[in-house]
């Protein structure tokens, strides 16, 4: 019982001193950014939804998977 209890308060960002319990986040990782749309006055529609796509999928990816 006395477990269950220590492991809602680490959930829920309480220190509870286990050293073994991973908290941390990876902060290594780049958040993908859409870039300003002058830049791309250029690409014809085509490639600009195939740029778009590329981006909304590197996006999901990053923030945790595609949703449904």
């Amino acid at each position: 019982m006395a477990e269950n209890y220590k492991y809602l308060a680490a959930i829920h960002g309480v220190d509870v001193g286990d050293t073994d319990t991973n908290t941390s986040t990876d902060k290594s990782t780049v958040v993908p950014q859409f870039g300003d749309p002058a830049t791309y006055s250029h690409l014809t529609a085509e490639e600009k939804d195939k740029l778009t796509a590329e981006m909304k999928s590197k996006h999901k990816a990053w923030a945790g998977g595609i949703q449904k």
